[in-house]
C-alpha cells in the first residue's frame, strides 16, 4: 500500500510543479520547476520514477532546472479532472452556504 500512496505524493508534486510554472507564465514546450517550489528529496523522487528531468549548468551559483517529462505530462488529464471537480465542488458549496444560512 506504500507504493501506492508515494505514487499518488508524486503525481501531486509533479501537479504542484506544473502549477507553479503556470502561476510564473514561464512559456516553454516543456514546463520547468524550481527547486524552492518543492523539496530537493520530493524532486529526486519524481526523477527517479521519470516524472521530471534535471539539467545542471555549470555557472556560479549553481542553476539546476527540472522539467516535467512526457512520462509526467500524461498525469494532465487526471489532474485536469480533478480541477475541473474541485472547482464544481467549490461552486456547489458557495450555493449551499447561503441556503443553510437562511434556515
Amino acid at each position: 500500500m506504500e507504493g501506492r500512496a508515494g505514487r499518488q505524493s508524486n503525481a501531486a508534486a509533479v501537479h504542484q510543479c506544473r502549477s507553479n510554472d503556470t502561476r510564473r507564465h514561464i512559456s516553454s514546450s516543456a514546463p520547468r520547476c524550481s527547486s524552492r517550489g518543492l523539496a530537493k528529496p520530493r524532486l529526486r523522487e519524481l526523477e527517479e520514477a521519470s516524472l521530471v528531468s534535471r539539467e545542471v549548468y555549470a555557472e556560479v551559483p549553481p542553476r539546476v532546472e527540472y522539467r516535467v517529462t512526457e512520462e509526467g505530462e500524461s498525469l494532465r488529464p487526471i489532474f485536469d479532472a480533478l480541477a475541473h471537480w474541485g472547482k464544481m465542488r467549490l461552486t456547489r458549496h458557495q450555493v449551499a452556504k447561503p441556503e443553510a444560512s437562511q434556515r
